[in-house]
């Protein structure tokens, strides 16, 4: 009798734990099933984000040409076989290409003529009715508009161009030229661009597929494109976790009673992670992309924050705007690519001067801005004092070939209690021009 109720009572054990154990392997096929999907969101999510950050890299590239005069001068009002071949070389065609991998560069006179064009890095004939059929009107339109989309695809002889288009500026005014005449960057969407953005971004290897056939929707990307018959999309290797797989499984057949513990340490890893990732793209996306320091958005948001904060505290806060004395002269005169080194070597010794808690940005062209939280106004005069003397000692010789010294002028603006920042910006750029037009190297307090 003891061994049948024995022998009943072992089975009862097996099938409850066979029930028991099935219950976990269920629980565990969920669970990875639940991961997967989470981290395939979650890398399609990075992917969109590396490339709009491309997008804003090659649009920021862009705005440095459109405010420029000489620019607008040598292109656009001078005659074409007049245009000097080297300037174009060492500014336009061979220097995007090599400085920035501009692989497209077009020169529209007109929102119907295209007067100039390049193709990496060499001049080159475009068609121009292929161009407008494609999308490119749309796009001039949009820029008149002030319409900015996240991504502007553009195909052109069967290869798709991550673009970026804006009108001519005047630098004085900051007011549009006029005349119709805009600027085009493109980046060809080639396998070498796609093998770059995945080591920058340690994305999975991307490639350009023509047919969605037999591919999960999480593994693949579609581009609008400036035309709606133009198709383009990027696909990466299906994601799996069999290295979680394995960890997990021994997990379970050893320690079941400790598998949720671990599951939902699986999961608090995984989000940490993919915050962390989308972090590092948004820490990209606010940096300015010369200088490395916080762009104009970026500031505005930082200092905004700052300034609310400060609301319910007596700190003292100072705002300077520094902007590089006769800035212009070295660009027409040494070229752009030197500008582009003189504006990293001032960014370089003003971040020696200041506080780690100081934010610091590049507010456009050669205008930086500054604030100073919880300091007095002496000590932000001093900040000032040494910075004008500091900039003065920068040693440019080796790319300028004897350029006098540099120097800045700067004004600043003190926080008062219920300060506005747009209000305390406009003081400082008032402050800036007063210490330009009273001399230049100095700085103005209003």
């Amino acid at each position: 009798m003891y061994s049948k109720l024995f022998r009943s009572i072992s089975f009862q054990v097996l099938i409850m734990s066979l029930i028991s154990f099935g219950g976990v392997i269920a629980f565990v096929v969920y669970t990875f099933h639940t991961l997967e999907q989470s981290s395939k969101n979650n890398l399609k999510e990075r992917i969109n984000i590396a490339l709009e950050v491309e997008q804003l890299r090659l649009e920021h590239l862009l705005l440095e040409y459109s405010f420029w005069d000489e620019a607008h001068d040598r292109l656009i009002k001078t005659a074409k076989e007049d245009i000097d071949i080297e300037w174009l070389k060492s500014n336009i065609g061979q220097f995007l290409f090599d400085e920035y991998s501009v692989d497209m560069i077009l020169v529209g006179s007109s929102p119907t003529q295209i007067k100039l064009g390049y193709a990496n890095g060499r001049a080159s004939e475009y068609d121009q009715t292929q161009l407008f059929n494609h999308g490119l009107a749309n796009l001039i339109n949009q820029s008149a508009q002030g319409i900015k989309l996240p991504m502007q695809i553009l195909k052109y002889n069967n290869q798709f161009y991550m673009v970026a288009l804006n009108e001519f500026w005047v630098e004085e005014s900051e007011q549009p030229v006029g005349d119709g005449s805009f600027i085009l960057f493109g980046r060809m969407v080639s396998e070498a661009f796609l093998e770059s953005l995945s080591d920058l971004y340690k994305l999975p290897s991307l490639q350009k597929i023509d047919e969605l056939e037999g591919v999960d929707a999480l593994d693949y990307l579609s581009l609008k494109t400036l035309h709606s018959e133009d198709a383009f999309y990027l696909s990466w290797p299906s994601l799996t976790l069999i290295e979680y797989k394995r960890g997990i499984l021994i997990f379970v057949l050893l320690m079941g009673v400790l598998q949720f513990l671990f599951v939902v340490y699986i999961f608090k890893k995984q989000a940490k992670d993919q915050l962390n990732q989308q972090n590092d793209l948004k820490e990209l996306a606010s940096k300015d992309y010369l200088t490395g320091i916080l762009n104009r958005r970026a500031f505005i948001e930082k200092a905004s924050a700052e300034m609310e904060a400060s609301q319910f505290t007596k700190m003292g806060f100072c705002l300077m705007m520094l902007d590089l004395d006769d800035f212009k002269a070295i660009n027409d005169t040494f070229g752009h690519h030197v500008g582009d080194v003189v504006l990293q070597r001032v960014t370089q010794t003003v971040e020696e001067v200041i506080r780690e808690q100081d934010l610091f940005g590049r507010f456009g062209g050669e205008e930086f801005i500054l604030l100073l939280p919880n300091c007095s106004l002496d000590y932000s005069k001093e900040v000032a004092e040494r910075i004008l003397r500091q900039i003065e000692s920068i040693d440019v010789d080796d790319v300028t070939e004897g350029l006098q010294t540099l120097t800045v002028s700067i004004g600043l603006s003190h926080f008062q209690k219920n300060s506005e920042l747009d209000n305390l910006i406009a003081k400082a750029d008032q402050a800036m021009y007063l210490a330009k037009t009273s001399g230049k190297n100095q700085f103005v307090m209003i």
